[in-house]
């Protein structure tokens, strides 16, 4: 009996395999001939997205004139033409003041470009990163900041400005590179801060003041190891402010060249900086 039903089961097995098995590779044929008839669809077309030009950006000083303001005639200054000649501009001192009628009222200097700006340019509204305090700044600046001479950094030139990004992006430079930077970064932050420039213990120097709360601060840019507070700049006998600017004006001592003042009526607002977007 199940003998019987063994073979039964293997003549049904064989059965179905004989017709399935055919059936099978007839459907995949069938199916892969229909798929082969369909129409093939387009390539789908490649949207190229327009490439956008980023603003133009260069970190270097401000171009501009100066509006007057010491004199009785409204008039404005720009750098003089000769400056930018080859033979002026190679090797030779690299800033200082124009006057008129015997009295300074703008200061310029050379920039990295070698082309002659006024000294509010070098300021570009250049904050690194939001701090909370102007010692913070100082701080930065002094860490982040290697001190080299303009003739170490541009070889055979004695006297070459950076602009406060400039400054920064470059790491080295002298003290009225860090003293723009110092200053300018102040200024972002909301404080009454200037460069100066004058003499320290009778050498040409550049150094930060800040105006707070009636007092005037003074801050040296250079210091590798800034103190906690700063001090009153009265109470510093060697630093002799000759002028002194911000990114706007630019400030003369008319009066004594010892003066530890920067406030007074020695002091005259003699020029606006107008730069060439405003024009």
């Amino acid at each position: 009996m199940i003998k019987k039903f063994r073979q039964t089961f293997f003549t049904l097995l064989r059965v179905l395999i004989l017709l399935y098995v055919p059936l099978f590779f007839i459907t995949a044929l069938k199916q892969r001939h229909d798929e082969a008839a369909l129409p093939v669809p387009p390539a789908p077309k490649t949207v190229t997205a327009p490439e956008e030009t980023p603003p133009l950006h260069r970190p270097g000083p401000r171009a501009g004139e100066m509006q007057l303001l010491s004199l009785p005639v409204k008039q404005s200054a720009r750098i003089p033409a000769w400056l930018d000649r080859p033979a002026n501009k190679s090797r030779g001192k690299g800033s200082g003041s124009q006057s008129i009628d015997q009295k300074p009222v703008a200061y310029f200097a050379y920039g990295r470009d070698l082309k002659a700006y006024y000294a509010n340019g070098f300021f570009t509204h250049f904050v690194p990163f939001t701090v909370d305090s102007k010692w913070s700044a100082m701080h930065h600046v002094s860490r982040h900041m290697r001190y080299m001479r303009d003739e170490q950094q541009f070889k055979g030139f004695t006297e070459i400005w950076l602009s406060s990004e400039e400054a920064y992006l470059s790491g080295r430079g002298d003290c009225e590179d860090h003293a723009i930077l110092l200053a300018d970064w102040l200024s972002g932050m909301g404080y009454d801060a200037r460069v100066v420039f004058g003499t320290y213990k009778n050498e040409g120097h550049a150094w930060v003041v800040v105006f707070e709360a009636g007092s005037t601060y003074l801050l040296e840019a250079t210091d590798k190891r800034p103190k906690r507070s700063f001090p009153l700049a009265a109470t510093l006998p060697n630093y002799h402010p000759k002028g002194m600017f911000n990114d706007r004006f630019i400030w003369y001592n008319y009066g004594s060249p010892l003066t530890t003042a920067y406030t007074g009526d020695q002091w005259i607002r003699t020029a606006r900086f107008r730069p060439v977007e405003e024009r």
